[in-house]
């Protein structure tokens, strides 16, 4: 694989993962700041903590893999693949949607 192209795909990891950090740091300063908002099934404490949890480690994964990309390790392309097909399968639905 060329370097350009494992610069890109390290690029993708790097972003998605800050990305997902961030989110999970803005969860936590928000449920800190406004406390549980919204319907009482995903607003309570148990699940805001397993939310931020999931996105920070799902983040620093990502951010994982983009230093495994970095020494091109045959094992990091199924979790790359695996976070693109996440993002995929959540991410059009809600692109899709109205609102």
């Amino acid at each position: 694989m060329s370097t350009r192209a494992l610069g890109g795909l390290v690029a993708v990891s790097v972003v998605e993962g800050l990305t997902l950090v961030g989110y999970a740091v803005f969860d936590a300063v928000q449920a800190v700041r406004l406390g549980a908002t919204g319907p009482a099934e995903v607003s309570n404490p148990t699940a805001i903590v397993l939310e931020i949890a999931l996105f920070a480690i799902f983040g620093g994964a990502m951010i994982a893999v983009a230093f495994a990309w970095r020494r091109p390790a045959r094992w990091v392309r199924g979790p790359f693949v695996l976070a693109q097909l996440l993002a995929l399968v959540v991410g059009l639905p809600l692109a899709a949607g109205g609102g």
